[in-house]
């Protein structure tokens, strides 16, 4: 997998040639990213309101 070298990524999705596995460890990924920030912004203590 590439992490960091998102220029053979792109190459390798540009020709095809990623493998179903890769798909699927890509897209995992990119969840358990998302959900992560999703519930890290849910989960922030919020903001002190300045003149209320």
């Amino acid at each position: 997998m590439y992490y960091w070298n998102t220029k053979a990524l792109a190459h390798e999705l540009a020709e095809d040639t990623l493998s179903k596995q890769y798909h699927k460890n890509y897209y995992l990924a990119a969840a358990l990213v998302v959900s992560a920030v999703y519930y890290y912004g849910m989960y922030s203590p919020r903001p002190i309101m300045m003149f209320v």
